[in-house]
């Protein structure tokens, strides 16, 4: 499935970055069509998809589209074949699109009403057995959500489309069972300009030139086009379908005999690394290849940068996967950066096997769909890359992960969904994080080759076909040996993280008794197997360094899980529980142990255990037990003598984040201090680091991200005019907006003239939207209003990616005022925008634009608003729970830090 949100590595699941552009400033982009922006959303629900289900069998479709480069619709042709196994009282065809020209069913014409976005097949036309339904039809692209995506590239106008099905948007592109468990064949055939290329689940098995058409009536003729025809693919879900048209750019490469294809629009080409893409694609097909004992089950593979991808950073359609354009971006990227992408394209090459050879059949097994793919980029990350770090990553995210999790908004891995509807709810950290981490201790549970061997046959059973959860695990019981029904039940069925405690007790300096207990914060609780590697530590007596005393596993069942043969050893200074991060569970930490870690985490030897402790210190601080204040003393401390650059990004985003929990008017002298504070250790760094160097960028970046005072600004305001850094590195284009954006939050009389200088050099997509971003970030009413005034317009005719960047901008740091005079029209408009908007608009708005503050009264309003709104939408409603949930947090880190603050002598 597509990876959403925030997601792999930093932070797991990636919500995209924005600009947007401004309605007076700003020149606006020609936009598709507004059609699709105000539909209200049509969901398929679970009982309509079984019934459908255990009616028919052996689908195939014949699709025939003609794209014409300057109209904003299209017309198709869907031939629809299929085997009645018992006729249904009723039996529809999904259908968004605009119009239905003609129906025809076994030959015989038939009435072709759009009902309710279906087309009603008359059951007394069908038969027991072979059947065929032809259609023809209009439909338009999609601005907002899933459909067939049309963008106009601002730089040279030219005319790009990319399709995005999941979970439910086919049936705005052709006719369908738009189901997962109704897998079919697709025969292809498309007419577009010459200039054009297409690419879709399948290789091109012919193109034929079709000569320009006279206009009847007059002497002007019609575009040269070109006719693709596609060979068939294998059975497929209907939301793993793709089509991309357009003048691509193309590289080509082989894995093996494996075809490989990177797209990307024109103007962007120069930005594409095609060796990188392929050489990362390539060590994920060789090591799946050997992994899932199977070969690259597809004819071919692409690999399409596509452009107007929000809302993900990739969709695994069968041998066409898409890609956001973040991917190719116009600066330099650092490893970690590197590291996102390349996971990125492995959890989506890992998709070709388990998601797209092997389907679920109902959108109920979406967690192992994700959760698997996750384990599995991340595996092979590890181990076919240079990226050996990249468990790393998964550990970092798995942090907020078991904080969401013992929030009201949690749910169990394996969730019952009951229409379509209900699916953006669960991409979420809960479905790839947390399902991930259980594979991943699952994995280790029953031991990795016994794991493989489940998998290889689980993937054989099952391949071209649909599958359940109860199918993975009956295949690792057989591989395994080992009775897993209950281990399911309780790590995939309930909700909730265990915490694990150590219990060590020790005389004269050894261990007399050592055990680990297992708890959990709900009534009753659930306790789960658990298999985790301890490492006890001491300190060296003459470098008072921490040295390894002993490492060993441990299998916990039950509330408690003793280790007799420590008995005897020496006793502790330390210990680490979960080290190598294999488990799913929260570490329960005392005073000693949390001082232990502030005073030597820095000095461990293994960078994954440097990792693990500084990330616990920022836990600690979401959890209240840390006060802010007293981490950003220990984590300046720890930037002074770490040198991993993997390590230290993940401290300067907690510094960001610490400046945002001490903002409003009662601690903003703490702010202001702690902010001089964090800029005097990052002038610091920024000097000592090599020059222009991977850790010179991430620093200067963080520096740009806390810049507030009038003189910091006129600074970065003289690196741009000079094009370079106080510290001499170049600053490329998308550098310099960011610097732009950060003045224009602060001083728009300085910003003005520094973002339409930059706007008239860099006329390309993504400096329009960088412009957007910057023009709405300003402190001003007026723009403010008017973007507010768009954004919840029904005529709305901007491009999604617009709208992300303006509402990702519209409430920037220090500026809760705003929030306070929107928050009437929020409160009252929201529940109609989630009615009548696509749920990615939805799921966005709600979020970007929610003007809770990090204070009671408005958390208590924000309270109110969600008990009294039945009529919201699943998307807004768990938005604004989350929303709810993140302002609470910060209101208890506010007061720790003001608690100590009160108690700290001047």
């Amino acid at each position: 499935m597509p990876q959403r949100f925030p997601f792999f590595f930093s932070p797991f699941l990636i919500l995209l970055f924005a600009c947007a552009s401004a309605p007076q400033n700003t020149p606006p982009l020609p936009s598709p069509t507004a059609l699709k922006n105000t539909e209200k959303e049509y969901a398929l629900n679970e009982a309509t998809a079984l019934q459908r289900a255990n009616s028919l069998e052996n689908v195939r479709y014949e699709l025939e589209f003609k794209f014409v480069e300057d109209l904003l619709d299209f017309s198709g042709q869907a031939k629809i074949n299929f085997s009645l196994k018992l006729k249904p009282e009723t039996l529809a065809l999904d259908f968004r699109g605009s119009k239905v020209s003609s129906l025809t069913i076994n030959g015989n014409p038939a009435l072709a009403p759009l009902s309710d976005n279906q087309i009603p097949l008359p059951v007394d036309q069908l038969k027991i057995g072979e059947n065929e339904v032809i259609v023809e039809y209009q439909s338009s692209y999609t601005v907002f959500g899933g459909g067939l995506h049309r963008f106009s590239d601002p730089e040279d106008q030219r005319v790009y489309l990319h399709s995005d099905f999941e979970p439910f948007s086919a049936n705005k592109v052709f006719p369908c069972f738009d189901q997962p468990d109704l897998k079919a064949t697709f025969d292809l055939k498309v007419e577009a300009p010459k200039e054009w290329l297409i690419a879709s689940a399948a290789p091109e098995k012919k193109i034929k030139a079709v000569a320009p058409q006279p206009v009847k009536g007059g002497e002007e003729e019609l575009p040269e086009t070109r006719i693709w025809e596609f060979q068939k693919t294998a059975p497929i879900s209907t939301y793993l379908f793709s089509i991309v048209a357009g003048p691509y750019m193309v590289w080509n490469s082989t894995a093996g005999d494996i075809p490989l294809r990177l797209y990307s629009r024109r103007s962007l080409s120069r930005y594409v690394e095609p060796s990188e893409w392929f050489r990362i694609t390539k060590a994920g097909l060789k090591f799946y290849q050997k992994f899932f004992g199977i070969t690259y089950p597809f004819k071919k593979l692409d690999l399409v940068i596509a452009p107007d991808f929000v809302g993900f950073s990739a969709m695994e359609n069968v041998a066409a996967i898409t890609f956001a354009e973040r991917f190719a971006p116009r600066t330099t990227m650092v490893r970690q950066a590197r590291r996102e992408r390349a996971g990125v394209i492995l959890h989506e090459v890992a998709h070709q096997w388990f998601g797209d050879l092997v389907t679920p059949r109902w959108w109920n097994d979406l967690w192992l769909n994700e959760s698997f793919a996750t384990y599995m980029g991340t595996l092979a990350l590890a181990e076919a890359t240079e990226f050996t770090e990249a468990w790393h990553g998964l550990y970092g995210v798995k942090q907020g992960t078991y904080l969401e999790d013992e929030e009201a908004t949690t749910h169990p891995i394996s969730a019952h969904v009951q229409s379509t509807s209900d699916v953006a709810v669960l991409f979420d950290h809960i479905t790839y994080v947390k399902g991930a981490a259980a594979i991943k201790q699952l994995s280790f549970f029953i031991g990795v080759e016994k794991f493989k061997q489940g998998v290889q046959a689980y993937l054989k059973d099952h391949a071209l076909k649909n599958a359940e959860l109860k199918d993975f695990i009956e295949a690792l019981e057989k591989s395994s040996g080992m009775p897993l029904q209950e281990w399911a039940r309780l790590w995939l069925s309930t909700s909730g993280v265990n915490h694990l405690e150590a219990q060590t007790d020790c005389m004269d300096g050894k261990i007399t008794h050592w055990s680990i207990k297992q708890t959990d914060l709900k009534t009753p609780p659930t306790l789960r197997p658990q298999r985790v590697l301890i490492s006890l530590f001491g300190l060296h007596p003459k470098t008072n360094k921490p040295q390894l005393l002993q490492k060993t596993e441990v299998s916990i069942i039950g509330p408690e899980a003793e280790l007799p043969e420590l008995t005897g050893k020496t006793c502790p200074a330390f210990t680490l529980i979960n080290e190598q991060d294999q488990d799913y569970a929260q570490i329960n930490w005392n005073d000693i142990s949390i001082l232990f870690i502030r005073e030597h985490a820095a000095q461990f030897d293994d960078p994954f255990v440097r990792k693990m402790l500084y990330q616990t210190l920022w836990s600690e601080v979401l959890t209240s037990r840390l006060s802010v204040l007293e981490y950003l003393k220990t984590a300046e401390l720890i930037l002074n003598h770490e040198k991993e650059e993997e390590l230290i990004q993940p401290i300067l985003g907690t510094l960001v984040q610490s400046l945002d929990y001490l903002t409003n008017d009662e601690s903003d002298i703490l702010r202001t201090d702690a902010a001089e504070k964090i800029e005097h250790t990052l002038r610091s760094l920024l000097r000592h680091a090599k020059p222009g160097g991977d850790l010179q960028k991430i620093y200067w970046d963080t520096f740009v991200d806390i810049a507030r005072s009038s003189e910091t600004l006129d600074e970065l305001a003289e690196s741009i005019e000079q094009g370079r850094s106080f510290t001499g590195f170049a600053l490329d284009i998308d550098r310099k907006w960011k610097v732009i954006q950060q003045i224009c939050t602060y001083d728009p009389a300085m910003c003005e003239p520094l973002r339409e200088d930059l706007l008239k050099k860099d006329t390309s997509h993504a400096g329009l939207l960088h412009a957007i971003s910057a023009e709405v970030s300003q402190p001003l009413l007026e723009i403010k209003e008017q973007w507010f005034n768009e954004l919840i317009s029904p005529s709305m005719t901007r491009k999604m990616e617009e709208y992300n960047a303006a509402m990702s901008g519209f409430f920037k740091r220090d500026q809760d005022s705003f929030k306070k005079h929107f928050q009437d029209r929020y409160f009252r408009l929201l529940p109609k925008i989630s009615q009548s908007k696509s749920t990615e608009f939805v799921t966005l708005f709600a979020k970007l634009m929610a003007p809770t503050t990090c204070d009671e009264k408005s958390i208590d309003r924000l309270e109110a608003f969600i008990n009294s709104s039945p009529e919201l939408s699943p998307a807004a409603l768990q938005s604004l729970k989350k929303t709810r949930q993140d302002r609470q947090r910060c209101l208890s880190i506010r007061k720790t830090a003001m608690a100590q603050a009160n108690k700290t002598p001047n």
